[in-house]
């Protein structure tokens, strides 16, 4: 019998996913099938909701693995999950499909100790996915018809155990003793945080060429596996200062408030009871304006990995698949790859809890990946990530408690752009989204739990130089459980 080798894999891969997008059915996108796959973004759903930020981000209800330092601000133990469901349109310049699938965010546990000097989290999250199934028709050079077909599922994941700690506080004296409990702690204050990193995972990947057996041909099949897995490590710091002294903000407010009253009872004074207007306007938010700068890195890791590489020739009856030879295979090829390190910074603008204002710039240069795993190759090149994001966060109610469903939600927006670091025919791909979404409080009106509910619309790739443009809608739901001693399961019951 005639056979058909694979001659260049990664070749016609680019030929099939230039000319056969209706034949996406998968979770992931097409361009999961280049470098490790779709990089995810570390963030649980409430950061998503804004830009996927979290360098500089101090919510004392969210775990940000990102920046560690993050944990000092936990105002109570803390615990998270949630997922995700996209669904993309991808067009070529000739073609249009869709694809849509769910995922999982990832799960974080948060716990604040020793006065909130400490703070420890622990998670895992997906790190890359992978996930295609791509076919195109063609023929040989003798006319043979031949279908050729390329898959890959698996990812990565990143486990994660850290701790971060408060190395200096100066306070605002009268500040803290006003503050809530479930604030951030007024004055200068510089932490620090160090987060265990545990990546593992694998990704396999198979390509066919299948041929008319009837006409005395065998397929060919190359199936390739990666594992990989080792410990890396993240650092980070988290300067928080004020813009406005407490006291100088207070003493404003009380004068404003004496004016107010003092209109207010003029106006009054000749009116029936029943007539007399309220005092809406007092205000009560005593909170200030403060700044956060957060800074983090993730340092360079060598992942242990193991190749195994199989080329067969094979045909198939009855549904069922038989080897006839093998043409070559590798077995276990053992070695390193090198991932770079990351880099990120990013500033905050907040007003108490009612108030938070953020944007940051992250970049990993993938160019400095270093490979050595025998015969195993990078199917595409890569290039520098660079990532720039902001978010906003408003509470209407503040710090205060007023038990009222739209003032106590806090509502999110965000907007994000990256070069992305896959290089594909030449081409850095980009991406960009904007996203929003709110958090509403569960479980009674003191508490500290929240459902969050958020979208996000954008863009990757383009239709240039034969490539794949994806525009997508993601749909995002998180939830968030923080104990609070003022809900009813805390309350200790009487029987008289």
């Amino acid at each position: 019998m005639h056979c058909w080798n694979i001659n260049t894999r990664w070749a016609l891969a680019l030929l099939a996913l230039a000319g056969s997008v209706q034949a996406q059915n998968t979770n992931d996108s097409p361009y999961s099938a280049y470098g490790f796959g779709e990089l995810v973004n570390s963030a649980q759903i409430s950061q998503s909701c804004m830009g996927s930020v979290g360098v500089a981000v101090m919510d004392p209800f969210s775990v940000t693995s990102v920046n560690p330092a993050s944990y000092t601000t936990l105002a109570a133990p803390v615990f998270e999950a949630g997922g995700a469901w996209r669904n993309a349109t991808l067009t070529t310049t000739t073609q249009e499909g869709k694809r849509s699938g769910v995922q999982l965010a990832g799960l974080s546990i948060g716990v604040p100790f020793a006065g909130r000097k400490w703070g420890v989290a622990f998670g895992l999250q997906p790190y890359t996915n992978v996930g295609y199934v791509v076919t195109q028709q063609g023929a040989t050079s003798t006319g043979v018809p031949v279908t050729y077909e390329y898959s890959g599922t698996g990812g990565l994941n990143r486990a994660f155990l850290g701790a971060g700690h408060v190395l200096w506080h100066r306070r605002d004296s009268i500040g803290e003793e006003n503050r809530r409990k479930d604030t951030i702690a007024l004055g200068n204050r510089l932490s620090v945080g160090l987060n265990f990193n545990y990546l593992f995972g694998s990704i396999e990947q198979v390509s066919r060429s299948i041929l008319p057996q009837s006409q005395g041909y065998y397929s060919s099949k190359r199936s390739e596996t990666l594992v990989l897995r080792d410990p890396s490590y993240t650092i980070g710091l988290l300067y928080s200062g004020q813009l406005s002294s407490w006291k100088r903000h207070h003493d404003r407010l009380v004068v404003r408030n004496q004016r107010i009253r003092a209109r207010l009872e003029e106006r009054n004074a000749n009116l029936p009871d029943s007539l007399r207007k309220l005092d809406h306007s007092m205000r009560r938010d005593t909170a200030a304006w403060g700044f956060h700068v957060g800074l983090f890195s993730e340092f360079g890791a060598d992942l242990n990995a193991q190749y195994t590489s199989l080329f067969n020739q094979y045909t198939v009856q009855n549904g069922v698949e038989t080897p006839r030879d093998s043409v070559y295979s590798v077995e276990g090829a053992e070695g390193s790859i090198s991932l770079p390190p990351v880099f990120g910074v990013g500033l905050s603008i907040t007003h108490g809890n009612a108030l938070t204002i953020t944007a940051e710039m992250r970049q990993r240069d993938w160019r400095q990946l270093g490979n050595a795993v025998d015969q195993w190759v990078l199917p595409e090149d890569l290039g520098m990530q660079r990532t720039y994001a902001a978010g906003l966060a408003w509470r209407p109610a503040g710090t205060r408690v007023e038990g009222k469903l739209l003032a106590e939600t806090v509502y999110r927006f965000g907007v994000r752009y990256t070069d992305d670091y896959l290089v594909v025919r030449g081409t850095q791909l980009n991406e960009m989204a904007v996203s929003a979404g709110f958090s509403l409080p569960v479980l009674g009106k003191y508490s500290r739990s929240r459902l969050t509910i958020g979208g996000e619309f954008g863009q990757r790739g383009t239709t240039d130089n034969g490539l794949i443009k994806e525009q997508f809608t993601t749909l995002f739901v998180g939830i968030t459980i923080a104990p609070d001693p003022r809900e009813a399961w805390f309350v200790r019951r009487r029987i008289d």
